[in-house]
């Protein structure tokens, strides 16, 4: 994760743990996310789609400010 954020993908290490962390503990996405190397089984969006989803707000002055 290091490496993300000197080439200055820091957005994409906060997004990573706000999916994870989703995936434990929200009643709406828990066993929906699909990760690396798991089966599809009931789930219902790659673990990639979700964390790209949260790009655009992340970049935001908002966010950004927040996660500095």
């Amino acid at each position: 994760m290091e490496s993300l954020v000197e080439r200055g993908r820091d957005w994409q290490v906060h997004a990573t743990n706000i999916v994870k962390q989703l995936s434990e503990n929200s009643p709406v996405w828990r066993n929906r996310i699909r990760f690396a190397a798991m089966e599809k089984g009931d789930t219902v969006m790659p673990s990639e789609s979700m964390v790209s989803s949260l790009k655009p707000a992340l970049n935001s002055p908002y966010f950004k400010a927040t996660l500095a």
